[in-house]
Order: C-alpha cells, then sequence, then structure tokens
C-alpha cells in the first residue's frame, strides 16, 4: 500500500498514494517529501523505481531483503536495510538529500507516531531524509530493547524456578526450556549486532558529510549507544543461561547422588540379615542353638535389632 506522509500538515498525516500521483509526489520542492510503502507489490516497487530513477541495482536491493541488514550507497541514494528482532519484519530506507522512500514488510514500528516525531525534530531543514532514519532507527532499537526485556523476564522466572526442580519433577523440560531461551537469546544478540554494524556504517558515513546537522549525528551515536547496551545486556543473559544450565545439571547429579546414597545404605541394613541367617545354611553340627527351638527366633531378633539400630545411624546420617 503506497501513502505519502505530508509533514507539512499539523499534526502528520498520511494520506493513500496512487502509482500516477508517484512523479509529482517525488517532485522536489524544497521541503522533505516521504513516500512509505508497506507490503509492496512487485507493480508498485516498479512504479517508485520509475518515479524515483532507481538503478536497477538499487531496485533488487529494495525488494524483500529476507533479514539482510546492511548499508550501501547506489548512485545519489543510501540504501538502509534492516531487520526486526524475531526476524518476522523487514524494513528498507532509501534516502536522498530530501527525499525519504520506505518499503517495509510487516513492520513492528508504528508509523504514526514516527512521523509526528520527524515533524518535530530540531532543524528538519538541514537534516532532511536524514531525520526519518534517525526516528525510524531509534524507534526500532526501542523494540530491540523490549524483545531483550523479554527474554530477561523469562530468563529470571527460569532462574527463580531452578531450586524447584531439586523435588521430584523430570529435569528435561526445564533444561528444553533453558536451551530454547539459550536460542532465542543468541538469534537476538546476532540480529543486533548486525544492526549496529549497519548503524555505525550510517555514522561514519555522517562523518564524512557533515551537511545533516550536528542534530543528526548526536541522535545516531545515541541509538547507536541503547543498541550497544542492547547488546551488552544479551551478552550477560548469555552467561547467565550457562551458569542456569550448570545449576539444573548439578541438581540432577545432586538427585542421583542422594538416590545412590538411598540404595546404598538399604543395601547395608539387608546386609544384616543376609550374614545373620547364612550362618544356618552352612553345614554344621554343633552351632550354637541349631537344635534348639528357640534358636530361630533368637536369630530373627538378632537381625532385627541389628537393622533397625542400623537403619537408625544411617538415617541420622542422611543416608536413608
Amino acid at each position: 500500500m503506497l501513502q505519502r506522509i505530508d509533514l507539512t500538515a499539523r499534526p502528520a498525516a498520511m494520506a493513500p498514494l496512487a502509482e500516477a500521483d508517484l512523479p509529482a509526489a517525488l517532485a522536489a520542492d524544497g521541503s522533505l517529501v516521504w513516500v512509505d510503502c508497506g507490503d509492496p507489490t512487485d507493480g508498485e516497487l516498479a512504479a517508485i523505481a520509475a518515479a524515483a530513477g532507481w538503478s536497477e541495482a538499487l531496485t533488487d536491493a529494495v525488494r524483500r531483503p529476507e533479514g539482510r541488514q546492511r548499508f550501501v550507497r547506489l548512485g545519489d541514494w543510501a540504501v538502509v536495510q534492516v531487520g526486526a528482532p524475531r526476524g518476522d519484519g523487514t524494513g528498507c530506507m532509501v534516502l536522498s538529500a530530501s527525499t525519504a522512500i520506505t518499503v517495509r514488510y510487516e513492520w513492528p514500528v508504528d508509523f504514526t507516531e514516527t512521523s509526528s516525531e520527524v515533524q518535530g525534530w530540531t532543524g528538519l531543514a538541514d537534516a532532511g531524509a536524514m531525520a526519518v532514519a534517525c526516528v525510524l532507527l531509534s524507534r526500532l532499537v526501542e523494540v530491540y530493547e523490549d524483545a531483550a526485556g523479554n527474554l530477561e523476564d523469562r530468563l529470571v522466572e527460569q532462574e527463580s524456578s531452578a531450586l524447584e526442580d531439586a523435588g521430584g519433577r523430570d529435569p528435561l523440560p526445564a533444561l528444553r526450556e533453558t536451551a530454547t531461551l539459550r536460542t532465542h537469546v543468541g538469534d537476538l544478540r546476532r540480529r543486533a549486532n548486525r544492526l549496529r554494524e549497519v548503524i555505525g556504517m550510517v555514522i561514519r558515513q555522517e562523518l564524512v558529510d557533515r551537511r545533516h546537522g550536528e542534530a543528526v549525528d548526536l541522535e545516531l551515536r545515541d541509538v547507536y549507544d541503547h543498541l550497544l547496551r542492547v547488546h551488552d545486556d544479551l551478552d550477560a543473559y548469555g552467561e547467565r543461561l550457562i551458569a542456569l544450565q550448570d545449576s539444573r545439571l548439578s541438581l540432577v547429579a545432586y538427585k542421583q547422588n542422594d538416590i545412590t546414597k538411598k540404595i546404598s545404605g538399604w543395601g547395608a541394613v539387608l546386609l544384616v540379615p543376609t550374614i545373620t541367617t547364612g550362618w544356618y545354611g552352612q553345614n554344621f553340627q554343633h552351632l550354637w542353638l541349631l537344635d534348639s527351638p528357640w534358636g530361630g527366633f533368637f536369630s530373627a531378633g538378632v537381625a532385627i535389632t541389628g537393622m533397625v539400630a542400623l537403619a537408625a545411624v544411617l538415617r541420622k546420617a542422611d543416608w536413608l
């Protein structure tokens, strides 16, 4: 769907745009022109490319990038491709001095608030299309921060329940959940790292081209710092997940050791009647109480007394 974001209106307004009106909409009139296309068709992309005078290489770069994130310059246009935290959305910003064209697929950023923020940008005339890039990147980093916060909530929940798994519950589901969370943290870290590289390239480009003013440079550096903090947090989450997994495995080993102790303890208790009654299985003729009617009762009493005494000792030592 094509639309033009009118930054001259108060507040900024988004109006549908027909393909035939694209050349007039993109005509430079000295003010910032912003055209947006959500989930574009091949016909809409072709119309934008024809109206903007894109080369074939630029048009190919704007097509759905399949999660790639990069920054390239093609002629007078700067192409910024970025992706959503979970890989379920991609966006492409094609920027010239005073023209911003955004092509997005399932983009998680609300353009209503974004357009108002661009409209209130200090020094918008100097910043031009870079103001749109700064605001969109800032909003995108906020989405990354929210995604990292959700992962931290899941991590804290698992850490809180780690000791509860020492009971009779099967530890395998908890270990699987931890491994799944590690996968999600690693995936988000990888995407954040790629986005960091893209923003770093934009910053380096701005260091070369200073015409957009100090506000753009400061905003980009602030966005980069926020994303760097997200990246560092994800590193810490990875280390905490490794420690959590080690703790769960240690609890499993402790539980196995406790079971082994109990089995050994009961084996020792059952060894007492084995020894005391084993005498009577031998071919002895003159064993004490062998011919007495009370011999069996005496032997059973000794065995039971020994078993009870040994069980009491082992229970006190926490072996039973």
